[in-house]
């Protein structure tokens, strides 16, 4: 009968829901295999802008894809940024040269 008044309640599963924890990042270190894939799928032309955004914001995915897809995605855009500058700037120069070239002909 002592055994009976000193049992205690079973263990209640961590935040206290009946699933367990909730999902969070994946922090396991991502294997050679599973750089070799993602390496492969960035190098596809839109599908890569498509899967680094999804694995950019996804909460449940793999922390170090995480990272690297936020990674490429700001380096993306600054050289993006970059480009579309240079491409303002060598059309002003190209603009600039073709008037100073085409200035000394005279027009018939």
């Amino acid at each position: 009968m002592d055994n009976y008044n000193n049992q205690q309640p079973p263990p209640q599963p961590p935040y206290g829901g009946p699933y367990g924890p909730p999902p969070g990042p994946d922090r396991s270190v991502m294997s050679l295999k599973d750089w070799i894939i993602t390496l492969l799928l960035s190098a596809i032309p839109c599908v890569n802008i498509i899967l680094l955004i999804v694995w950019a914001v996804s909460a449940t995915g793999n922390e170090n894809r995480r990272n690297y897809a936020r990674a490429s995605l700001i380096l993306a855009i600054i050289a993006g940024v970059l480009s579309f500058a240079l491409s303002l700037l060598m059309g002003e120069v190209l603009v600039d040269l073709m008037n100073g070239v085409f200035s000394n002909y005279p027009y018939y």
